[in-house]
């Protein structure tokens, strides 16, 4: 069936190649983006493994293996330490290109990466997956998400999708910013930074309020229609990162 909280001028049908396809990429967090386009043409989350979402449930077993170690629970930190290892393992497997030397969505029945780039590529730099010598390559090759006002959301410029293109989300600001920081990546972290909280302090200039998004391109509010609903004043997550970057 078709999600009840949707926005009215979501399409279903036409977003992804199922409503179960559609319900999953809402979940991601990252409602809508054609980073998760199948061969059907449209979104085929169900069949996809995110960079971000492994990331994190890697990041989360390294830390309950931490945690379960200062407990003094030795055998629940060897189990935590065994499967991050082998989530790991599986991640860089599947999810690391190292043509590009970056890391990409795995399309779990086509066995293919997919294509373009999105923000999620700092995740595993944020979670502290990477080796040294990823981390080195996906600061190079991320450097083309980097616009005037901060991280844009994704090299997939012409889509539609808010998720995507120049649309400027503050975790997509919070993950590259913190993990450059995690390995020692400084300059690039304050540079990142300082772009956003200048995109953000413009916006509430001229508006006198924070919005969940910003056009990083032009550090202005974005534009609506197509695919995007009207975009939200007073989202948490942008004063947050404000205050914290």
């Amino acid at each position: 069936i078709k999600r009840p909280e949707r926005f009215s001028a979501d399409n279903e049908d036409e977003l992804g190649a199922s409503y179960r396809d559609v319900r999953a990429a809402a979940e991601s967090g990252m409602d809508f983006t054609d980073m998760y386009r199948g061969p059907s043409g449209r979104v085929e989350m169900t069949h996809y493994a995110p960079v971000m979402l492994n990331a994190v449930l890697c990041g989360y077993a390294q830390d309950l293996a931490w945690l379960a170690g200062e407990a003094g629970m030795g055998i629940t930190q060897q189990e935590f330490t065994g499967l991050a290892q082998q989530r790991r393992e599986a991640f860089d497997r599947h999810l690391w290109d190292e043509g590009s030397g970056v890391y990409r969505h795995y399309h779990l029945r086509e066995r293919t990466q997919s294509h373009g780039l999105c923000f999620t590529v700092y995740a595993p730099l944020y979670t502290g997956i990477a080796s040294v010598q990823q981390a080195a390559r996906v600061v190079v090759a991320a450097q083309v998400l980097e616009s005037r006002g901060g991280i844009a959301s994704s090299t997939l410029r012409q889509s539609t999708h808010q998720w995507d293109g120049n649309n400027g989300w503050a975790p997509a600001q919070v993950l590259a910013v913190q993990g450059l920081l995690n390995y020692g990546y400084i300059d690039d972290a304050r540079r990142i930074a300082e772009k956003w909280v200048g995109t953000q302090t413009m916006i509430h200039a001229r508006h006198g309020q924070f919005f969940e998004r910003a056009a990083v391109d032009t550090q202005s509010l974005p534009g609506e229609g197509m695919d995007k609903y009207p975009v939200q004043a007073g989202l948490l997550w942008s004063n947050a990162s404000y205050t914290w970057m």
